[in-house]
């Protein structure tokens, strides 16, 4: 609790949602809808942008408080890089593991075909993705979320521009029994691609069954 006056957080309410909409919404209705949202509810906001004719997977994260590229993708594109004028220390999930942000570069990219822009990035070794746009890049672009459309609003030169999530492929692997286990044990749905062999003497055939929990 504080004393200090014009401290705290203003929240105005804008509407009032009445009981007959909601009431209008079968249990079972909703319960589809909650699961046909999970993943969109925790997934990251991913999009594909092109420089020098590469693709390049990229996040807008407005966490992050500094924009980021990947020292693979800056090399795989020859981008000139210099001295970060305000070298810092960058932590990655505890103070233990700290990386030095010594450099940075300038990238111009597209979105789509009309969207073009140019942005500078701090050089860093990255996993999940090539480059981060952060909350620097995002505020620059004025940026709107409406996370129930999953979609970007952006502004540059006065046009707004929309910018959907790109939805990312599945990817698929080998596994051990133990790893099946955990897939099991936390997953509704998956993929299962069996090897058999059909005779000892003749060639290996696969054989691809989608299983449901509920059928083991």
């Amino acid at each position: 609790m504080g004393s200090y006056l014009g401290d705290e957080t203003i929240v105005t309410a804008t509407g009032i949602k009445g009981k007959d909409s909601e009431a209008s919404t079968s249990n079972s209705a909703q319960s589809v809808d909650n699961e046909n949202n999970e993943r969109e509810r925790n997934e990251l906001f991913h999009i594909r942008m092109i420089s020098k004719h590469n693709k390049i997977d990229t996040l807008f994260d407005s966490a992050s408080q500094v924009n980021l590229i990947s020292e693979t993708i800056v090399k795989k594109l020859g981008l000139q890089t210099k001295p970060h004028e305000k070298p810092y220390p960058l932590c990655w999930v505890c103070d233990k593991t700290k990386l030095q942000v010594m450099r940075q570069c300038k990238l111009r990219f597209a979105i789509g075909s009309t969207f073009v822009d140019e942005v500078e990035l701090d050089i860093v070794p990255l996993d999940i993705c090539g480059i981060v746009l952060g909350s620097p890049y995002l505020y620059d672009r004025k940026d709107i979320f409406y996370r129930a459309k999953n979609k970007y609003q952006l502004t540059k030169d006065g046009i707004e521009y929309n910018v959907r999530a790109h939805k990312l492929k599945d990817n698929y692997f080998l596994i051990n029994s133990g790893q099946m286990k955990r897939i099991v044990n936390s997953s509704k749905q998956f993929l299962i691609m069996v090897v058999k062999e059909k005779d000892p003497e003749k060639s290996m055939h696969l054989k691809a069954v989608i299983l449901n929990r509920k059928s083991i």
